[in-house]
């Protein structure tokens, strides 16, 4: 599912209308909330840790979650992970 965003864009662009998260962030928000731990996703996409850890405070500052799990709700109510 993650690919299907790398494909067709520039970084710049957000898969997604409306939600100012560029496809990097929305890869690390479907792993993070499909269940994959920061270490495991710094290992899929080929970077360290603390850069997953930077790019999930940006997206719960970015986007004003208060919590992990509202950043779960808003994944499976965007259809990027199944519930």
């Amino acid at each position: 599912m993650a690919e299907s965003f790398l494909h067709g864009r520039t970084a710049e662009e957000t898969p997604l209308p409306g939600v100012p998260l560029p496809n990097r962030e929305i890869e690390i928000v479907q792993l993070l909330s499909g269940g994959k731990s920061n270490k495991e996703v710094a290992a899929v996409l080929g970077v360290s840790t603390r850069t997953v850890e930077s790019h999930r405070n940006h997206i719960m500052h970015k986007m004003s979650f208060e919590s992990f799990s509202d950043l779960v709700r808003f994944a499976i109510r965007n259809n990027l992970i199944e519930a």
